[in-house]
């Protein structure tokens, strides 16, 4: 049996190329297997291998030209790579990913929830579609979230 080491990090921002590969730089001090961030401010979606050998699977805003907030991404380490079923860019707010594992599979969702201030529509949505991705991987097997959620400081 190996360990499973899940981090959660606000990166605030790697919208430069040069921030991604800092980030990687101090991840690599506490070895995660999986290692959520929020606030990545890229926009779209994608999978991108690094030269290190993670593999990187981000979600942002759906358009290139829109605004870059929010988005999250979701580090994973070589052997979770290798472990990697599916995953599925829900929104800039929500990534869900699936894992083979020895004896079950494992469901993580990534979710940044909006802070209360937000618009009640930008809310509504994002926890109608954390609800749907819920009922989703509740009919297949175990979940795990890791969940960053941030709140207005007055």
């Amino acid at each position: 049996k190996k360990p499973i080491f899940l981090g959660t990090w606000n990166v605030r921002t790697l919208r430069e190329t040069r921030r991604c590969a800092q980030a990687v730089r101090e991840v690599h001090q506490y070895h995660p297997t999986l290692l959520d961030m929020c606030e990545v401010r890229w926009n779209s979606f994608g999978e991108i291998k690094l030269e290190t050998g993670e593999t990187l699977l981000y979600s942002g805003k759906a358009n290139e030209e829109d605004q870059h907030e929010a988005g999250v991404a979701l580090l994973l380490s070589k052997e979770a790579a290798r472990s990697l079923m599916e995953w599925e860019p829900v929104s800039d707010r929500i990534i869900t990913a699936r894992f083979e594992s020895r004896f079950q599979q494992v469901f993580i969702i990534v979710c940044y929830a909006p802070t209360n201030n937000a618009e009640e529509d930008t809310k509504d949505l994002f926890y109608s579609k954390l609800l749907v991705s819920n009922a989703t991987v509740l009919q297949m097997g175990h979940r795990v979230y890791d969940a960053t959620y941030t709140k207005n400081m007055a």
